[in-house]
């Protein structure tokens, strides 16, 4: 049986690293411990596994290294407090203040498309009328 004591911002898949050279383990270790994977670790507490290791040559790696990883999100930022255009709501955080000039149309009736029709210009095809901004 491996057991290992947990630092300060380790999470089971940290543990499952040390303990058998894969994450694949994190579920085994979770169960035998009585956690949730999502579960914090409390520094200090120890992570014991009774099984054998998948990757004993990561287990060694990290040992001979002195490799311990903590990989615990330390500055996590919730997603109330989070910004950019994918977290707006218009008229809610996602305020319009430019003024903007409003838009002259000119209808032309006798026309089926405009000639020299420019980006500017468009064509309603189904009711044969054409739009000109002036």
């Amino acid at each position: 049986m491996a057991e290992k004591v947990a630092l300060s911002g380790q999470s089971l898949f940290d543990m499952a690293i040390l303990l058998e050279g894969s994450v694949e383990a994190a579920f085994d270790i979770a169960l035998e411990n009585g956690m949730s994977l999502t579960d914090e670790i409390p520094p200090g507490r120890r992570v014991k596994y009774s099984g054998a290791a998948v990757s004993p040559q990561v287990v060694r790696y990290f040992e001979a290294n002195r490799l311990l990883p903590a990989t615990v999100l330390s500055g996590y930022v919730p997603a109330a407090a989070a910004e950019g255009v994918g977290c707006w709501n218009i008229e809610y955080n996602f305020i319009v203040s430019a003024q903007v000039e409003p838009l002259h149309l000119k209808l032309n009736k006798e026309a089926m498309w405009l000639p020299q029709a420019s980006p500017q210009d468009s064509l309603d095809v189904e009711s044969n009328v054409a739009w000109q901004v002036v």
